[in-house]
């Protein structure tokens, strides 16, 4: 399938912005700055780039196409580095994850019977440490649900599915807050790797919404994102002995995670992102 031409694009986004006249115009992480140049001749909308890639070579636009922007909001802690790294001035001064945690619907449901001790939500990526979980959960003979699509993105794909446990694939989102509520602790110990690091972690806070405790690795922004809130226990990359043991415990342990579900309202909640996204478009 053939993508539209640069000029094309150009020409399509300059007449939905003659047509509506925005006051602000959020564009998400593009990688040509086809924005900055309708902008900058067709309106007078301040400008906000959005950016949660926390990798050098995933951010492509030069310091003179995001200079441009009136503001840059980063998406994780690696993406605000790697842009105040490059001598910006137009970076927000903290980082806004893309979305909010909506609390409202990720919250515990104690009508619903805790039938596993484990739970991995997401994609099949060699990434997401699959083949590390399914080892340990074996080793430990606990019970896991897997939630996610059985296949991943292409750049990373997981061979195989797991074996052990049980499986119900892709769940549409409104209803993942049952299927979380089915488990005890979610285990998430990602991989960094050349083509992708963990950014934000939505799981992460979904399943801390919903009460449940989080085993997690180490792997990009997790420690700055999750390293504080109540019932995460973070360890190394890889298989090893901490994992192992911090599944155990996080089972052996496991009580709701009120205090969990509490971190998740106070930082990344939907009123609390709403109000940061305003404050930072007023800024700009």
């Amino acid at each position: 399938m053939l993508t539209p031409d640069f000029g094309t694009r150009v020409r399509g986004f300059q007449q939905i912005v003659d047509e509506f006249q925005p006051a602000i115009i959020r564009v998400e992480d593009e990688k040509d700055g086809i924005a900055i140049q309708v902008t900058q001749l067709h309106t007078k909308a301040r400008l906000i780039l959005f950016s949660w890639e926390n990798l050098p070579h995933m951010q492509t636009l030069s310091n003179k196409v995001l200079g441009a922007y009136d503001l840059i909001i980063p998406g994780c802690p690696g993406s605000h580095r790697l842009l105040t790294s490059r001598g910006l001035k137009n970076v927000y001064e903290g980082f806004i994850p893309q979305v909010p945690v909506d609390e409202t619907l990720f919250k515990p449901m104690p009508e619903i019977e805790k039938a596993h001790d484990l739970i991995y939500v997401g994609g099949r990526t060699v990434n997401k440490g699959i083949d590390l979980i399914e080892k340990t959960v074996r080793e430990l003979d606990l019970s896991i649900l897997w939630v996610g699509k059985k296949r991943g993105f292409d750049i990373l794909p997981y061979e195989g599915f797991p074996k052990y446990g049980d499986d119900v694939g892709f769940v549409d989102y409104a209803k993942l807050p049952e299927y979380f509520n089915r488990g005890r602790v979610l285990v998430m110990p990602e991989i960094d790797t050349p083509a992708w690091v963990p950014q934000f972690g939505f799981v992460i806070g979904e399943a801390l919404s919903c009460g449940l405790s989080c085993v997690i690795s180490d792997a990009g922004d997790n420690v700055e994102n999750w390293g504080e809130a109540p019932g995460v226990r973070i360890v190394p990359q890889g298989f090893n002995a901490e994992l192992k043991e911090a599944i155990s415990e996080s089972v052996k342990d496991w009580k709701p995670n009120l205090e969990g579900r509490e971190f998740v309202q106070k930082n990344y909640s939907m009123e609390v992102i709403a109000n940061e996204l305003i404050q930072a478009f007023e800024s700009a």
